[in-house]
């Protein structure tokens, strides 16, 4: 409640203009499916402003393959691409995902506990087996060799584009040619946030 307070007598009164013309309508610039995790921080680590991006959270970025679940992801990814028209779709994966986790320790994870959580991870979880080289790319967008990489690291990659993989097989991202899709993971300590190339296979 005081934060909400704090936001309409603080913040609002400095961005009025921007929230009145929001208020007609919504053009973002780009959607950005990222992990649930409270940890990440999409406006701030982007640099965007309130209206810029279309945002969809799942736990640990998982997305249903096309057909095998009519809900609330499917239909947000639908509505961004059909009716926003968006052009750039940005898959933010992150270290020290608890999703990633319960893949490389399945027990973790008790299905009659979290029978939701634990279907998500048999159908959407399993990371490509084919490791990837990776490179690092700083604030000045430099790339460097990483160091040999621990097995979670390799994971969260792999994770990251099993879900790239499965969006693009989306019949109406498929036939889409001027929406580009990127994939990227933050590493929470370092700060860096590295991205994928798809003509070289590295981040």
């Amino acid at each position: 409640a005081k934060g909400a307070a704090y936001f309409a007598t603080h913040h609002y009164p400095l961005y009025r203009e921007l929230y009145q013309r929001l208020a007609k309508g919504q053009n973002p610039h780009a959607m950005v499916i990222a992990c649930s995790d409270s940890r990440i921080s999409i406006g701030q680590l982007f640099g965007a402003n309130v209206g810029d991006l279309f945002v969809l959270r799942t736990a640990g970025l998982m997305i249903p393959k096309y057909g095998t679940h009519l809900g609330g992801e499917q239909a947000t990814i639908e509505f961004a691409v059909k009716k926003l028209a968006v052009k750039d779709i940005i898959l933010l994966g992150h270290t020290d995902c608890g999703v990633v986790n319960a893949l490389l320790n399945p027990k973790l994870v008790d299905p009659c506990e979290m029978p939701a959580l634990a279907h998500m991870l048999a159908t959407c979880g399993d990371p490509p087996a084919k490791r990837k080289r990776v490179s690092k790319v700083g604030s000045a967008g430099v790339a460097a060799k990483r160091p040999r990489e621990s097995r979670e690291s390799r994971f969260t990659r792999g994770h990251l584009l099993r879900q790239l993989e499965t969006l693009q097989a989306y019949p109406f991202i498929r036939d889409c040619p001027q929406l580009k899709l990127h994939g990227c993971v933050f590493d929470i300590q370092k700060g860096l946030v590295l991205r994928y190339e798809d003509h070289d296979g590295e981040f």
